[in-house]
C-alpha cells in the first residue's frame, strides 16, 4: 500500500524538502530495494576488513610513548636525520590506538577501526533516513564502496571522516545544534589534520549562507569565531596554524593517495563522479538556489578532490550527507515489508561466510602482500643487536621504528614535513630513487637497507665506498659498514599479520 508523505520533522524542516513529487516508478524502487543487500555487504566489509599501511607500526609506537611518558616531544628519538622540532599533530588518535592496543593487542585496533567506520556510516544512514528506497539504499552503497580506500586501514583519517560525517548532520540540523561544531572541533584539531576539510566546508557553507538569509549573519560569524578559537586547542596553539599553512598542498609526490584522480585510479573517477552526479541531480530537481549553501563549498571540494585523490571519499560523503534531505522523502527502513530484512540478512549471511573462506575476512590485522619489506632482514637485525644509523625507504620507516627503535634511528619515515624540512625530504628521497648519492656519503651510515631495482646505484656506490652487502634478494638489500659484524640472514616466521616479524 502505498503512504502519505510525512511532514518535515522539527529538525532542520527547513533544509528537508520533498524533491520529485511525482513517484519515480515501480522499476526505480525495485533497483532500490534490490541494492539494500549490496548496501549491507558493502557497509560489512568496510567494517570488519582490517589491513596495515606502512605508517600503522609508527602511529601505534608514538602512541604508546605519549601513553608512557605522558607527554609530548620536540625530539624525535627514532630519527638521526630530523631537522624540525617535531609537530605531532596527530598525537591524539595516535594514542586512542595505544589504548585499544593496550586493551585488546591487535583485536582491539580492529575493534577501533570497527567502531569508527560503524559510527560514520550510522551518521550517513540517518541523514538518509526520510530519503525513498530508489534514492537511498543507492547512496548508501555508494557512500559505503566511496569509504573502502579509507576504512580497509585504520589510520588518523577515520576521524577526519567521522567528523566530517557529523558535522555534516550539525549542518543539517537547526540553528542550536549547529553550535555542537565548536565542540566538534576540539578534539578534531588533535586528531587528525583533515579538520582543515571541516573548516572549509563550514566556512563556505556560513558565507554562502549569510549572505541569503541575512537575518543569520550575526550568528553565523558568531558561530565561525568560536570555530576558530576551537581550532586554537591543541599543544601547538596557534603554532599549529603556521605550521599546517607551511605544509598543506594539493600534491606530494611520491605517495599514491595524493595524485589526481586521473593518474590514480578508474575507480576514484568514478567515485567522484558519483558524487558529482549527486549534486547536479539534487541541483535539477529543487534548483540551484535552495542548496546554494551547501553547493558552493561542495564544489570547492569537488575540485580538491580532482587533484588530491585521498579526498575523494571525503567528497563522496559530504555530498551524500548533505543534500539527502532535500530528496524525496518516502517509507523509511522500518516501514519495509519483514521479507526484505529476511533477505537482506540471507545475503548478507552468505557473503560473510564466503568472504571468511576465501580469506576475504582476516581474522587479524592482515599485512598486505607488497606492504611488508623482506622479512629475513628484519629478523636478522633483531637478532645482530644492530645500532646506529640506518638509510632506508621511506615505507619502511616506521616498520624499522616498531621493530628496532631507538636503538637503530632511521634516516627518513612516513611523517615527512613534521620532522623533515622539505630540502631534506627530497635529498633522503632521492636516495632510493637511485640519486642523492652525495647525501648518502654525507650522512655516512652503519647500514643502509633500500629497495631494488631503484636503489641499485646505491649498493654499487656503497660498495666502492667502504660497505659490503650481507644480504640481497630480488627486492631489497642490505648494506654494512666496514668493521662492523656480519648480520647473518636466516628465515623469518611466515607471519601475515600486523605487527610482522
Amino acid at each position: 500500500m502505498g503512504r502519505a508523505l510525512e511532514s518535515p520533522s522539527p529538525v532542520a524542516a527547513s533544509e528537508r524538502g520533498a524533491v520529485g513529487r511525482r513517484p519515480l516508478g515501480a522499476s526505480l524502487a525495485d533497483i532500490g530495494a534490490a541494492l539494500r543487500p549490496a548496501a549491507w555487504i558493502t557497509m560489512g566489509y568496510a567494517v570488519v576488513k582490517t589491513t596495515t599501511d606502512p605508517d600503522l607500526w609508527g602511529h601505534l609506537r608514538f602512541g604508546l610513548d605519549i601513553i608512557r611518558d605522558r607527554a609530548l616531544t620536540p625530539i624525535d628519538p627514532y630519527s638521526f636525520t630530523q631537522d624540525l622540532p617535531w609537530v605531532n599533530h596527530e598525537w591524539l588518535s595516535e594514542v586512542v590506538m595505544g589504548l585499544a592496543y593496550l586493551a585488546g593487542g591487535e583485536t582491539g585496533l580492529m575493534g577501533l577501526k570497527a567502531l569508527l567506520a560503524v559510527a560514520t556510516l550510522a551518521v550517513l544512514a540517518g541523514e538518509t533516513r526520510d530519503a525513498a528506497d530508489e534514492l537511498r539504499w543507492p547512496a548508501m552503497t555508494v557512500g559505503a564502496l566511496a569509504s573502502l580506500p579509507l576504512t580497509l586501514t585504520l589510520r588518523p583519517q577515520l576521524w577526519t571522516w567521522l567528523f566530517l560525517a557529523v558535522l555534516c548532520s550539525l549542518i543539517n540540523g537547526p540553528v542550536r545544534r549547529r553550535w555542537w561544531a565548536v565542540v566538534l572541533f576540539v578534539p578534531w584539531v588533535n586528531l587528525h589534520g583533515g579538520w582543515i576539510v571541516g573548516a572549509g566546508i563550514i566556512g563556505l557553507w556560513a558565507v554562502v549562507r549569510a549572505w541569503d538569509e541575512p537575518s543569520e549573519r550575526r550568528a553565523l560569524a558568531g558561530l565561525l569565531a568560536a570555530c576558530s578559537v576551537a581550532t586554537l586547542a591543541t599543544p601547538y596553539g596557534w603554532h599549529l596554524w603556521a605550521f599546517l599553512a607551511s605544509t598543506v598542498r594539493l600534491s606530494r609526490e611520491g605517495i599514491n593517495e595524493w595524485l589526481p584522480i586521473w593518474r590514480y585510479s578508474w575507480q576514484m573517477m568514478a567515485l567522484w563522479a558519483a558524487g558529482t552526479l549527486c549534486v547536479a541531480w539534487t541541483a535539477r530537481q529543487v534548483g540551484m538556489r535552495p542548496i546554494l549553501a551547501k553547493a558552493a563549498p561542495l564544489g570547492a571540494l569537488a575540485g580538491a578532490a580532482l587533484w588530491v585523490s585521498r579526498l575523494v571519499p571525503l567528497y563522496v560523503l559530504a555530498a551524500l550527507a548533505l543534500l539527502a534531505p532535500r530528496w524525496r522523502r518516502g517509507p523509511t527502513a522500518r516501514s519495509s515489508p519483514s521479507a526484505k530484512i529476511w533477505i537482506d540478512a540471507g545475503a548478507a549471511a552468505v557473503a560473510l561466510v564466503f568472504m571468511l573462506s576465501t580469506g576475504m575476512l582476516p581474522r587479524c590485522v592482515a599485512i598486505e602482500e607488497g606492504e611488508q619489506p623482506d622479512r629475513q632482514i628484519v629478523t636478522a637485525l633483531k637478532s645482530a643487536g644492530a645500532a646506529g644509523r640506518l638509510v632506508t625507504s621511506f615505507n619502511w620507516g616506521e616498520y624499522v621504528i616498531w621493530h628496532h627503535g631507538p636503538t637503530l634511528r632511521v634516516s627518513v619515515d612516513g611523517r615527512r614535513e613534521t620532522v623533515y624540512s622539505p630540502g631534506l625530504l627530497d635529498q633522503l628521497l632521492a636516495i632510493e630513487g637511485g640519486k642523492g648519492l652525495d647525501t648518502l656519503e654525507r650522512l655516512a651510515p652503519d647500514y643502509a637497507w633500500l629497495p631494488l631495482p631503484s636503489a641499485a646505484p646505491a649498493e654499487a656506490w656503497l660498495l666502492a665506498h667502504g660497505y659490503r652487502v650481507d644480504f640481497r634478494t630480488d627486492k631489497s638489500f642490505l648494506a654494512v659498514r666496514a668493521g662492523l659484524p656480519v648480520v647473518p640472514v636466516g628465515q623469518a616466521a611466515a607471519s601475515t599479520c600486523f605487527p610482522g616479524s
